[in-house]
This record gives C-alpha cells, structure tokens and sequence, in this order.
C-alpha cells in the first residue's frame, strides 16, 4: 500500500538551515569626494563675501550722511550769514542815530536788537553831548567767526554831527545850525544767534582801519613770438568783434564766436580801440592773445581801459573767438 504524499513528508524531519558564518567587519577609511569639499568651501567663502560687502556698504552709507551733517552744521553758523550781517547793519544805523534832548527815544529803537541784560544805550552816554547825529555811509568790512553761534562784524562807518549855534545878529538872537563832519569810525559789532533769530551781544568797539593788503605788484604776461603778420590779421578781426559784442546783436556776434555763451552788451558801453594786442601761445589750431582794449560807458561818457584774454582761430580766411575771458 502506498503511502500518500502528505503522510511521506510528515514523516522526514526538517534539516535545519545550515547556520551563517559571522564575518567581522573590518575598519577601513572611506573615500573622500575632494570636488564635492571644494565646491562647498568656495560657495562658503562667496557667501561671507558678500555678507562682508553688504555690512561694509551699510556702514559706510550710514556714517556718510552723519559725517556730511555734522561738517553741515560747522559750516553754517547762522551767526556769519547775510542776515545777520544786515541785523548788525541796522543795529549800528540806529546807534549812529541820536538826539540829545529825547535819549529815551533812542534807547526805543535800540531795545529790540540788544541781548537781555545789556546797557540800554549800548555803552554810549551823553551827559556832555549837545545835538544831533545821524550815519552818512556804513559798510561791513570783515567777519570773524569767535564761536559757534557768534559772530563779530567790522564796519567802516561815517557820520555827521548837527548842533544849534545861537547869534546875535542886529541885536536879534538867532539860532543857526552846525553840520560837523563826516567822521569815519570803524566799528567792531558782536553778533549771537538762536539759529531763528539775532541779538547784539555786547557793546561795540572801536577797532584800527584794516591795513593794506601786502601783495606783490601784477606781473607782465610772459608773450610768445608771434607772426607780425598773423598779429595784424587778428587785431583787426578783433576790432569787428568787439564792435559787435558792444553794439551789436546776438545774430551779429554768433558769426563772430564758437562759444555761444558769449553774448552782446546790449550798448551800455562803446567800442573805441585797440591799445595793445599780444601773443601768449601759439597753438596747432589756434592762437591766444592778450587785448587791452578802450570802451566808452554810453550814459557817463568816461572812458575805461580793459584787459582780456582771448583765444581765436582761422579757417578758409574766417576768424572766430573760441574762448572768451
């Protein structure tokens, strides 16, 4: 009888499963991707490049206007400025400005320009004074910066003095009136400011006349040798030049000129001549000359002598001025 199938493999056992051998591992360096470090060090460094470059910008961006605002504010003293140089010009009017027998009124006029706590008339008294005075001329001559917010300001001032004489004339009392001067004084006046407004800050002082400045005489020009021909050939196309530039139109003068910026005088004063006409460079194209030429002021009638520098060129026999000065 045949043993089914099923029952034949119950029977056999099961082989074990032969047992895998365990290896040891054995250490060894793993191979290093030399491009891939490369291209990560490069990337690092553009990185921390750029982050540098950005942090450099800002900074330098940042402290530039601070930079340009503190020079701002060193350089504009409000103290120096055309305004205050004519709060002193009316401040030095009014205190040239007097009349003995109503001082009160002075001190009215002079109240609005002087700093608080000051003398009322400025440091002038009139216990010996009899009459009147009043400015003539007054200019500034000069501006001393003393700090920043101050200012001094130099004046050449004149004025006149008015005083009433009593005579007798055929035994009438008859009152006459003395005009003394002008008297030039220079003025030291100090001037304060808020950065809104001014204030007269102290009393002014007399100071010495400035004295001359100690420069050398003007030097002569240093001439080159010229063409006597080409010479005669530019004195008269100058001739036609400033005729044109005095008189003429602005039409007239564009034939006359490369440089359109030059443009006439309108007629407020005549060409008369050419005292003197020298040559100071010549060039490949051109030829600068030195003029010394006479005008005639239209309403006056005096004559002037004026000095210029000019630098012209020729082509197919046509003159033209190319610079002007």
């Amino acid at each position: 009888m045949k043993i089914p199938k099923f029952l034949e493999k119950m029977k056999k056992p099961k082989e074990p499963k032969p047992k895998k051998e365990k290896t040891k591992k054995v250490w060894a360096p793993k191979k290093i991707n030399l491009r891939k470090y490369i291209k990560y060090a490069v990337c690092g460094w553009l990185v921390f490049s750029v982050i540098g470059t950005i942090r450099t910008y800002t900074v330098d961006n940042s402290s530039k206007p601070v930079a340009m605002v503190a020079q701002k504010e060193k350089e504009e003293n409000f103290a120096t400025t055309i305004g205050a140089g004519n709060f002193a010009t009316n401040f030095l009017k009014e205190y040239f400005t007097w009349n003995t027998e109503d001082t009160q009124e002075r001190v009215k006029r002079l109240q609005p320009f002087l700093r608080g706590g000051m003398d009322e008339h400025a440091g002038m008294r009139f216990d010996s004074v009899t009459g009147t005075a009043f400015p003539v001329s007054y200019e500034i001559w000069k501006v001393e910066e003393t700090s920043k917010n101050t200012a001094d300001f130099t004046f050449r001032i004149s004025y006149k003095t008015k005083t009433t004489i009593q005579k007798e004339v055929k035994n009438k009392n008859i009152k006459e009136e003395k005009v003394d001067g002008p008297f030039e004084r220079w003025v030291k006046v100090p001037v304060i400011t808020d950065g809104k407004a001014f204030s007269i800050n102290g009393n002014p002082t007399f100071t010495n006349k400035p004295s001359a400045a100690g420069l050398e005489p003007i030097k002569d020009s240093k001439y080159s040798e010229s063409n006597p021909e080409t010479e005669a050939k530019i004195n008269k196309f100058l001739h036609t030049f400033f005729k044109q530039y005095t008189t003429g139109t602005a039409a007239e003068l564009e034939y006359l000129t490369t440089d359109k910026s030059i443009q006439p005088l309108g007629g407020t004063v005549i060409f008369e001549s050419i005292e003197e006409l020298k040559t100071l460079e010549n060039k490949k194209n051109s030829t600068i000359v030195e003029v010394k030429a006479v005008f005639t002021d239209r309403n006056s009638k005096v004559q002037i002598n004026q000095t210029y520098k000019l630098e012209v060129s020729e082509s197919k026999g046509q003159w033209k001025v190319i610079k002007f000065n």
